[in-house]
């Protein structure tokens, strides 16, 4: 029985990612010892999977099409400022904060933990704070050069929409983590029907 691994996540929109670049060109001139993520792979994790058997796929697509399908609209979001992880005492990856100004994310996030709880995942227990991770840092000696930067090298976006989500495989090799879309489930999209319509 083959093993995966899997997370529900989000994308950064295009108009978040131009706001993002500039201060975070900025922030790299200014930091080292950060392995910097390629933007590419920017996410929102929603739901961190884990290993789990291939079989479950259908299952967990099934669940998230029908929970995507019944919320209506886009949310919207806002992108900014830097920050650490996962405590400013001890911080292991550089991200941007997530504002959730309508709480509508959070209810998503929400739905998906009950939903996969359904499947046989375990709920998480830490409180869900949404970010993208952009760094890792490699050189922890020097929290206090690292938390000023962090603190004035600020932006903020404007609120931009986010219209689904998405499954994703996550294979661990020595030079990161490839990812791979599994599905794509947009806001309001019906499932589609099971069964075909009789002759």
């Amino acid at each position: 029985m083959r093993r995966i691994r899997l997370f529900t996540a989000f994308a950064p929109p295009v108009r978040a990612m131009d706001a993002i670049r500039p201060a975070w060109s900025l922030l790299r001139e200014q930091l080292t010892g950060i392995r910097w993520e390629p933007e590419e792979k920017l996410h929102s994790t929603l739901k961190f999977l884990g290993e789990c058997s291939e079989e479950l796929i259908p299952e967990i697509v099934d669940a998230l099409t029908v929970l995507c399908a019944e919320y209506r609209g886009e949310i919207p979001l806002r992108f900014g400022n830097f920050d650490v992880l996962p405590s400013r005492t001890r911080p292991g990856v550089v991200v941007i904060s997530i504002e959730d100004p309508t709480g509508h994310l959070t209810r998503i996030h929400e739905r998906i933990e009950a939903a996969m709880e359904q499947i046989g995942f375990p709920r998480e227990t830490r409180s869900f704070r949404p970010h993208l991770t952009i760094g890792r840092i490699r050189e922890r000696n020097r929290p206090g050069i690292l938390l000023e930067k962090t603190e004035t090298v600020t932006f903020q976006s404007d609120l931009v929409p986010i219209s689904e989500i998405m499954l994703v495989a996550s294979t661990l090799t020595p030079g990161g983590s490839i990812y791979r879309t599994i599905g794509r489930f947009r806001f309001g999209k019906e499932p589609p029907s099971r069964h075909s319509n009789p002759a």
